[in-house]
């Protein structure tokens, strides 16, 4: 299935898991109402198998919220970046959605909206130059 490409096992357990105490407190409602007004069992099993149906359905659609990203993922060197709080010489840029810090790496000052080109990752701050072709 396309839809599940790149979907790992481990991402399969979790959302399984994640889904059991639903799961069990539906039941639990149900034997409730069960107790108070009598349920036929075709309506138990019907409603707890729309219920598993539902999450299977759900699962191709949201699967991706539930993979683990990996943490610290470097931005590529040589990358280009929008500036969205001016550097001067630090500041905020935009890295494909992302904001991070950045430091112009010769102290000078890049404006708004100007691409940049990351030289290096320091910790949690961005080297970066100005794209020779950042005019707009």
């Amino acid at each position: 299935m396309k839809r599940l490409a790149g979907c790992r096992r481990q991402t399969f357990v979790k959302y399984a898991l994640l889904q059991i105490p639903g799961t069990l407190l539906l039941v639990l409602v149900l034997l409730v109402i069960d107790r108070f007004t009598p349920l036929p069992s075709s309506w138990f099993w019907g409603i707890l198998l729309l219920w598993l149906a539902k999450e299977a359905v759900l699962f191709p659609l949201t699967w991706r919220s539930y993979q683990s990203e990996t943490a610290g993922a470097e931005p590529p060197v040589g990358r280009t970046a929008e500036v969205i709080v001016p550097l001067d010489p630090e500041g905020t840029v935009r890295v494909g959605g992302e904001l991070w810090q950045a430091r112009c790496r010769d102290g000078g000052r890049i404006g708004t909206g100007e691409q940049v080109r990351i030289l290096a990752r320091e910790g949690m701050m961005l080297q970066v130059e100005r794209k020779e072709d950042s005019s707009r």
